[in-house]
């Protein structure tokens, strides 16, 4: 890792430490440091930022897995799926942390402070990743926002009927974020703002 890069780094945890960071700066962090870490979650979100339409990787590997027991499911009429479902936990924050920490011991102090903004740094990541899509052998599988049960924002996977050949398309987290949807107005970073179709809610950037 270069000098430059390093100082970057170093600029974008101070900014986020108190909360005056815009996503791009979360994009800017997971692309510099995919390539000077094993940790394969971080790995993974850094070649997905840079990288949006993806045809490999880890969670691609997940997705389609669960695509093709989803397919099978819904052709055979079985009600149940025994897989791997895609990256679901809340972890983005814990792994970021342990990298940095890695990388940088010098900022101990610092980086463990980071899971102040975990919730905002969390939005960020998904963010970036909305609009983002699988694909494989002509299937294609875009990413978007919405709602989980718990009324958490969440990122779906989402599979189009007109592959699964079902009456109606259906979605799997791949990302989950701490943040309730009544709590969405109190994060300051980074602005985004919601609306409603089809009983959807959805989230888009303001900018």
């Amino acid at each position: 890792m270069t000098e430059s890069e390093k100082k970057e780094i170093s600029e974008i945890i101070k900014r986020i430490l108190v909360g005056n960071y815009q996503h791009n700066d979360i994009r800017l962090l997971l692309i510099a440091v995919r390539d000077h870490t094993k940790n394969e979650i971080i790995r993974e979100l850094g070649n997905f930022v840079a990288h949006p339409q993806r045809n490999q990787g880890l969670m691609h590997d997940r997705v389609f897995r669960y695509y093709d027991q989803l397919a099978s499911a819904l052709q055979s009429g079985s009600p149940t799926l025994d897989v791997e479902l895609p990256i679901t936990e809340d972890i983005t924050i814990f792994n970021l942390i342990h990298v940095l920490l890695d990388l940088f011991p010098t900022l101990e102090v610092y980086i463990n402070r980071l899971g102040e903004q975990a919730n905002g740094i969390q939005i960020s990541v998904m963010c970036i990743l909305q609009g983002a899509s699988f694909h494989r052998n002509g299937v294609n599988v875009p990413l978007r926002w919405g709602v989980g049960e718990n009324s958490n924002f969440c990122l779906f996977a989402n599979f189009q009927s007109k592959y699964l050949q079902n009456s109606g398309d259906v979605s799997v987290i791949i990302l989950e974020s701490s943040v309730k949807l009544t709590e969405a107005n109190m994060l300051q970073e980074p602005p985004f703002g919601c609306y409603v179709r089809d009983g959807l809610a959805t989230v888009h950037m303001l900018w």
